[in-house]
């Protein structure tokens, strides 16, 4: 048995990852990972939790072990554990319970999304308690929630919150997790299957063998009355026996086009709550969030600066705390505020420049289609998903309505409420597409087009 130190070859390899990867994606799991040695020709990486090793191991495994062989050989293989080191001094983060870990992994929900690792403000204080309230004992509440708000808000973190306090609190209550899209599939096997009983399983799995339904995205719904008329009884029965159910989508229920009048009038029927754009405190709050972490210390004028410029989303916000970040590191200067101002100054003039145009020709480059094909007719299945992808974008990076987008794309506006679902969906499952938008996203959000 021969071992190593693997820093020195750890390395080349994290600089070659670096350039490979979105800078997000690198920041957010790369950099963090320290080579603990290599042991047998395996090359053994430690992660700083649970969540990033799994995280990692399933997600860019691969790409590591490219570049790994590359630098090593052929026969290098990659193991991934959890740091055996002692946290840095100051670092008060409490590692997750286990029962709570191994709930969130049998529901397929991330370990992170609880109500303790939300970050609350006026903004979103009454989907917050409204959330925390679905999560009670208390069964003489109201026992239908609606979570509505534009990507990237919150809306996920609160769902799975339910979820994971529920499981933490009161193992013994059955927990659905479950995309609309999913349920639809689910739906399907189950129709088409052989089995004559594989309907009735189906079901059962949710009108009773279910404490508490959660359903994202039910936007996904539209256009399919087969899935909505079995939903909608579902709904029925689980309200009756009061039971509890929390929907999501990024559209209110009236906006979804295709609905029956029975399912509509079911989805307003409960508390439909809104989270919004951050206000000023609650971006400090998120900033001050990250910055307890030791590695990514940021002195509090340049924070206040930040939460003060930053406005449109918390991704733009949390993207500019790591950009001030990444540009000290990378000129070797102390963070100041000419150079927060300078990172600033550059992002809001990339995100003024973004139009419609600009996102529909920077989609077609990525793609390698033209312009024309994307406002056309065309099924081809490349450009189909480019036009997803466009519709996507201009939904998260414009101020133009649903119709607006719609008619640019010569669509009805139902077309662009699919596409902008479909994606959204896809960048939760975390594959080659969620990287291809990431990348897109970083492109405009910093002014570098290609």
């Amino acid at each position: 048995m021969t071992m190593s130190p693997g820093h020195d070859i750890w390395q080349p390899i994290k600089t070659a990852l670096k350039a490979k990867l979105p800078t997000n994606v690198y920041r957010m799991w790369i950099k963090s990972v320290h080579c603990n040695c290599i042991k047998d020709g395996r090359l053994v990486l430690e992660c700083p939790n649970a969540f990033v090793k799994n995280r990692i191991s399933r997600d860019y495994s691969e790409v590591i072990a490219a570049q790994a062989r590359k630098i090593i050989g052929d026969d290098c293989q990659i193991k991934f554990i959890v740091t055996s080191r002692r946290p840095p001094a100051g670092d008060t983060q409490r590692p997750l319970p286990r029962r709570r870990m191994q709930a969130a992994a049998s529901l397929n929900l991330r370990e992170d999304f609880t109500f303790d690792q939300f970050v609350v403000g006026d903004c979103n204080a009454l989907a917050y308690n409204s959330a925390l309230s679905m999560a009670s004992d208390d069964h003489g509440q109201s026992t239908f929630l609606y979570l509505t708000s534009s990507p990237g808000l919150g809306k996920t973190h609160l769902t799975q919150a339910v979820g994971n306090q529920v499981a933490l609190k009161r193992p013994a209550e059955r927990v659905k997790y479950i995309s609309a899209e999913d349920f639809v599939q689910e739906m399907l096997a189950a129709i088409w299957s052989k089995d004559r009983n594989a309907f009735n399983s189906f079901s059962n799995r949710y009108r009773k063998d279910c404490d508490i339904l959660l359903l994202e995205d039910i936007h996904h719904l539209m256009g399919k009355s087969r899935s909505q008329l079995e939903f909608s009884r579902i709904f029925d029965t689980l309200l009756d026996m009061g039971k509890k159910i929390v929907l999501s989508s990024c559209f209110l229920p009236g906006d979804i086009p295709k609905l029956t009048d029975q399912l509509q009038s079911r989805l307003s029927s409960g508390m439909i709550t809104r989270l919004e754009t951050p206000d000023h405190q609650t971006r400090l709050k998120i900033l001050y969030k990250i910055a307890t972490t030791p590695e990514y210390d940021m002195p509090e004028d340049i924070i206040h600066f930040l939460a003060s410029e930053l406005t449109d989303d918390v991704r733009q916000l949390k993207g500019g705390f790591f950009q001030v970040l990444e540009k000290a590191s990378l000129m070797g200067e102390p963070i100041s505020m000419p150079l927060a101002e300078s990172v600033v100054g550059n992002m809001v003039k990339a995100r003024q420049a973004i139009t419609l145009k600009t996102i529909q020709t920077q989609v077609c480059k990525a793609f390698g289609i033209k312009r024309k094909e994307i406002l056309s007719r065309s099924r081809k299945k490349q450009v189909a998903l480019a036009r997803q992808v466009a519709m996507y974008l201009a939904r998260n990076y414009t101020d133009l309505t649903l119709q607006s987008i719609a008619r640019s794309f010569n669509r009805k506006h139902g077309t662009v409420l699919y596409a902008v679902g479909q994606i959204d969906q896809a960048m939760r499952r975390k594959g080659r597409l969620h990287r291809q938008v990431t990348l897109l996203q970083e492109q405009l959000e910093t002014g570098r087009l290609s």
